[in-house]
C-alpha cells in the first residue's frame, strides 16, 4: 500500500481531496454547513457510537492504523432524519438508551405471516419475530412491512411479549430498537 511520507496512504489523500474528512478533522465550521447545530463533542459521540457511520476506511499514521473518512452529504442527512434531541439527552445522561427505548412502548411480537409479505416465493407460511411500533412491523432495520398494507388473511399474531423476555427471539433486536430511536421516533 503506497504512502504519502508517513501521514496517510494514497486512498486516504485521495478521500480527502474528494471532501471526505476523518472525525478529528471535522469541527464547528463543517458542522454547521452540515445543518448540524449541535456541539462538536456531541457528534463525535455519535461517531464513536456508531450512530454515525464513515463512508470509507484508510490507513493513517505511522501505525497505518485504520481511520473512518466522514462525508458531508451522510452527516447533512443524519442531521434531517435523526432524532437529535433524543440522542442528545442520551449523550448528556438524561436517559438511558433503555429509558428511551422503554418511552416509545415498543411491541414485541411472534407472527406467522405469508412468504409474500415478506417477499418471498413459495406457499405457505412462516414464523417471525418482530418489533411494532407506529403501525409497522420491523423485522430488520432494511425489511419491515406496514400493517396498513397487509390483509388480515395475510399474518397473525401468535404471541407478544414484554420487552427482555428471552422467548422473544429475533437476534436483530437490538439493531432494530437502535434504528427505531434514531431514525423513526421523532
Amino acid at each position: 500500500m503506497p504512502y504519502i511520507g508517513r501521514s496517510m496512504s494514497v486512498n486516504a489523500k485521495s478521500a480527502h481531496d474528494r471532501g471526505l474528512l476523518p472525525v478529528s478533522a471535522i469541527g464547528r465550521t463543517e458542522l454547521d454547513k452540515c445543518g448540524f447545530s449541535y456541539a462538536v463533542a456531541f457528534f463525535r459521540w455519535l461517531c464513536k457510537k456508531r450512530y454515525i457511520f464513515p463512508r470509507e476506511f484508510h490507513h493513517t499514521g505511522a501505525s497505518k492504523r485504520i481511520t473512518g473518512f466522514y462525508s458531508p452529504e451522510n452527516i447533512k442527512k443524519f442531521s434531517m432524519q435523526a432524532n437529535l434531541p433524543l440522542l442528545y439527552e442520551i449523550y448528556k445522561n438524561k436517559h438511558t438508551f433503555r429509558e428511551a427505548i422503554e418511552s416509545l412502548n415498543l411491541r414485541y411480537y411472534k407472527m406467522e405471516c405469508t412468504r409474500n409479505v415478506l417477499g418471498v416465493g413459495g406457499y405457505g407460511s412462516v414464523i417471525i419475530y418482530v418489533i411494532y411500533y407506529k403501525g409497522v412491523y420491523y423485522l430488520s432495520k432494511k425489511k419491515k412491512f406496514r400493517q396498513k398494507n397487509m390483509c388480515s388473511n395475510q399474518y397473525h399474531v401468535l404471541a407478544e411479549y414484554k420487552k427482555g423476555d428471552s422467548a422473544w427471539k429475533s437476534r436483530r433486536g437490538k439493531e432494530i430498537e437502535q434504528y427505531i430511536l434514531v431514525f423513526r421516533s421523532k
